[in-house]
């Protein structure tokens, strides 16, 4: 069932005249069938100029017919879109005047999640779209995340806006996420090749779809601004739709590279920080038939890139006087006392004896020696970072059935200053890793042109894990450093960090070997069927969607502790440095690990009917009944606080937690999530839209061509607390340690400490 593109009559050549006279317009016309040679009309046709970018855009008559004249000469493309129908794109071709070019194409039926769509409540939104030539025509930024392609086209769409200030960052490359209308970030829904890609990124802020395939891998880029379809549900953001490229009746290839020298200028930080960055990508593509008489084709796109990131920071250490002990040039009132006497040290020095050997080794392992200034340090870096990405796709046509596969992995590891970190010792960044693999696989069958049933499968997995600290100290352990912590059970496999203050109470340094880690993997399985009916004016579209997902996820900080130096402290000496030198903590915390496996289950049904009256006009009627309730931890790792309150389920657990399933006083049994819902709502949606169709003169003057105008009106319903409220961002800083311990199956709690 591939397409055939024939050229009916057309001969491309170069007509010279010796006698001067008018040149005459190029013209390229011709007619959109089914492959049961069938007029298609209102298929949307696309001619792109190459040498201006330009798009010129009509659509096919009620028989099919389609025409564009008073063209320059020049490169062209022609690209055809129909709601239920594959995209086709052909060309280029070269245009010289006298001799116009006619096609005949015939278009593929494919599955509805799949194509532009132009029916059904989507036709009173405001869609923008964008096709492979211009796609690839984008420029080439290489950067840490690699050539990503959904995150930066998601900025030229109107209506976008991004969230932050820096709308792509120039070391990682990777662009903001973008805000629909107003909306929240996570109102974005994003579709890859038809299937939902939503996974929430953690480390980035971004869902996983945003590092979707490289601009050379996309075939077409569609947004739609505002969803009102009743096949969409959870909130009325935007619709992201890339799609990915697809193998054709002949074998195509190429090989690509590209190159980001080190010579370009710096970039300065505020934080006196002055970075640049150098870097490769290289990959390339291949596609074509496997086997052309049964309609299965591939194609096969791999890209792989490496960067180095040079990082210049300036940052606080001690003093050479303040390591040695010297405090003479501090106030008479900030100077050290001796902890026995209560009398200040002779000449504010420090004695030697007053020096504690594991803090002295711990500041010359961790905190260099000042070489700007009296407590300043330059230092210079380098980063590695280095990713791949890899699509691959079958699709098979064969008479009334057609079948897509596609599969998109991408991985990174990423090393990064870690700037937000104020007063921090030299050296400290960010490793972060990321794995995500999306699959999905349609079958649509298609008996006549009036009917489509597809089927739709999917599964997502998203792996990230984010480590932060001196890299360089990331397999120490405390023990080698001189730390004693297997006389008090085992060792951490930290090293404990530690944060300085000034006697003021304001901080003044932070050493941080070990700061912070954090790793989760998202997986979810889709299902959907879908049922298109289309005769004449009435357009009938029925379907229902399933989704369960499972999310575990953990997020801990210094296993070993984080000890902190200032005044006052038991047995110090009135100084905090001083106290330092000592060994004198005033203070140290232990947080417990966090983590949580979250569970959810999604299902809707929905239907809706396109009526258009008369030309020009649609009216969308459309109704979904959808379960969403908010995730929940498989462990009730969920606690809320209330005072002199035991817990029932766990009674020998910390006070004053109670736990789902407790007693909640009037309230009744306390929820598993802080959303008590159980998310089943009717949802309905309607929309009507109107394009002034008229060949009157001041009609047009006032309104342009057909479909250059479209008045537009919408009403719909929807419940947008999301997935996770409630049982996320809550219960990530709500949790606690499991409070059963043991035998998981005997449920035997024994209680521990905070």
């Amino acid at each position: 069932m591939s397409y055939r593109v024939g050229i009916v009559a057309g001969v491309v050549t170069c007509l010279l005249g010796t006698v001067a006279h008018a040149v005459d317009p190029c013209v390229i016309r011709g007619n959109v069938i089914t492959s049961g040679s069938e007029p298609l009309p209102g298929t949307q046709v696309e001619l792109i100029d190459f040498s201006s970018g330009k798009v010129i855009v009509t659509h096919t008559d009620s028989q099919g017919r389609f025409a564009f004249e008073g063209l320059a000469t020049g490169r062209y493309s022609v690209s055809f879109s129909l709601d239920q129908y594959a995209t086709q794109r052909i060309g280029p071709y070269e245009l010289l005047p006298g001799i116009p070019l006619e096609l005949l194409v015939q278009l593929q039926t494919l599955a509805p999640p799949l194509t532009r769509a132009k029916a059904g409540l989507e036709g009173i939104a405001l869609e923008y779209g964008l096709v492979r030539e211009q796609i690839e025509g984008l420029p080439v930024l290489v950067g840490s995340e690699g050539r990503t392609s959904v995150d930066k086209l998601l900025l030229m769409v109107p209506g976008m806006s991004p969230t932050t200030s820096l709308e792509i960052d120039p070391f990682s490359g990777r662009g903001a996420a973008v805000s629909a209308n107003g909306s929240r970030r996570s109102a974005i829904n994003y579709q890859f090749d038809g299937a939902l890609n939503n996974s929430q990124n953690r480390i980035t802020g971004a869902q996983a779809a945003t590092f979707g395939p490289i601009p050379e891998a996309v075939e077409s880029f569609r947004v739609v601004t505002h969803t009102y379809s009743a096949a969409d549900g959870r909130n009325a953001g935007a619709i992201v739709a890339p799609l990915s490229r697809r193998g054709s009746d002949n074998w195509h290839g190429s090989l690509r590279s590209f190159w980001r020298p080190g010579m370009n200028d710096a970039l300065e930080s505020f934080d006196g920080s002055t970075d640049s960055i150098n870097g490769w990508t290289g990959g390339g593509q291949i596609g074509g038939p496997l086997w052309r008489k049964r309609g299965l084709f591939f194609l096969l796109d791999a890209e792989g890139w490496g960067t180095q990131r040079e990082h210049l920071e300036i940052s606080n250490v001690l003093s050479e006087a303040e390591r040695s002990g010297d405090f003479s040039a501090v106030p008479a009132f900030d100077r050290p006392i001796d902890p026995d006497t209560l009398q200040p040290y002779p000449n504010a020095q420090l004695p030697t004896t007053a020096f504690d050997p594991l803090m002295a080794k711990y500041l010359d392992t961790f905190v260099p020696r000042a070489n700007v200034g009296a407590n300043l340090h330059r230092q210079q870096s380098t980063l590695d970072s280095s990713g791949e990405m890899l699509l691959g796709r079958l699709d098979y046509r064969r008479q009334q059935w057609s079948m897509s596969w596609s599969h998109h992995t991408f991985r990174n590891t990423v090393r990064d200053p870690l700037s937000e970190v104020l007063l921090a010792v030299p050296g400290v960044a960010e490793q972060r890793r990321q794995l995500s693999n999306n699959s999905q696989i349609s079958i649509t069958y298609s008996p006549t042109a009036n009917f489509t049933h597809s089927t739709g499968i999917a599964g997502q997995r998203l792996a990230i894990g984010r480590w932060q600290g001196l890299l360089d100290f990331r397999d120490v352990s405390a023990e080698s450093v001189g730390f004693n912590f297997r006389s008090f059970g085992t060792d951490p496999g930290t090293i404990p960090d530690v944060t300085l203050l000034t006697n003021a109470g304001a901080e003044k340094l932070r050493i941080t070997p070990f700061l912070f880690s954090e790793g989760s993997a998202q997986t979810t399985l889709q299902l959907r069927e879908d049922v298109n009916y289309r005769r004449e004016r009435v357009g009938l579209r029925a379907g229902v969607s399933y989704q369960r997902g499972i999310w575990p996820f953990s997020n801990t900080e210094n296993h070993a502790g984080s000890f902190t130096f200032g005044t006052p402290a038991t047995g110090g000496t009135r100084n905090s440095v001083a106290n330092l030198l000592s060994g004198v903590p005033s203070g140290y915390r232990l947080q417990t690990p966090r983590s949580l496996n979250l569970h959810w289950t999604e299902w809707a049904y929905y239907g809706e009917a396109v009526l258009r009256p008369f030309r020009g006009a649609q009216i969308t009627l459309g109704l979904r009944y959808e379960s969403q309730p908010p995730a929940v931890d498989r462990l009730d790792r969920v606690a809320a606080f209330r005072e002199e309150v035991e817990s029932q389920r766990f009674p020998d657990t910390l006070s004053n937690l109670i736990f789902p399933g407790d007693p909640d006083g009037d309230l009744g049994p306390l929820p598993r999530s802080t959303v008590e819902t159980d998310g089943k709502h009717f949802v309905p949606r309607v929309g009507l839209s109107y394009s002034p169709v008229s060949d009157n003169r001041v009609s047009r003057w006032i309104f342009g061509e057909s479909g250059r105008s479209v008045f537009r009106a919408s009403y719909g319903v929807f419940y947008d607390f999301g997935t996770f409220a409630g049982s996320s961002a809550a219960a990530l800083f709500q949790a606690t340690n499991n409070p059963i311990r043991g035998n998981l199956k005997k449920k035997a709690p024994t209680s521990q400490k905070a």
